[in-house]
């Protein structure tokens, strides 16, 4: 059951190292992105926090920003729900009581409105135990 619901949530799942491995990353095979936004792109454990860490992958430029914040905010709730359901547990058991963290990984960096934006969701998102984390992989 839970190997077919990551199928459908997370696509063709990739594992590395073993189910109680502290090192265990399930990912797509497919390119997941922020334009997926019912599909968890990167479940993993940070190894020096212990948490899970859910990666949305988010290559966008910024050039339309109201598109790309609607995006953003469906992804991250498609994410809260997922934790909120109890299928993060299902599809990756070691995250059972472990803190999430959702981590946004930019190929463009946010504006200052796109950051005023993210701190936004920051804040609504914490009270859900949600911990929202975002970085840019500009080059």
């Amino acid at each position: 059951m839970a190997a077919q619901m990551a199928q459908e949530i997370i696509g063709i799942v990739y594992c590395t190292g073993t189910v109680t491995g502290r090192n265990l990353v399930i990912m797509s095979l497919k390119l997941m992105s922020i334009e997926q936004t019912d599909i968890v792109d990167i479940i993993s454990i940070d190894g020096d926090t212990d948490s899970v860490v859910l990666t949305v992958n988010d290559p966008l430029d910024w050039s339309n920003r109201t598109a790309h914040e609607v995006l953003l905010q469906r992804k991250l709730h498609f994410y809260l729900s997922f934790v909120e359901t109890g299928k993060l547990v299902l599809v990756y058991p070691t995250a059972r009581g472990r803190p999430v963290v959702a981590r946004v990984v930019f190929r463009f960096p946010p504006n200052k409105f796109a950051m005023q934006f993210l701190e936004t969701l920051k804040v609504m998102l914490e009270p859900a135990g949600l911990v929202l984390k975002y970085e840019s992989t500009f080059l």
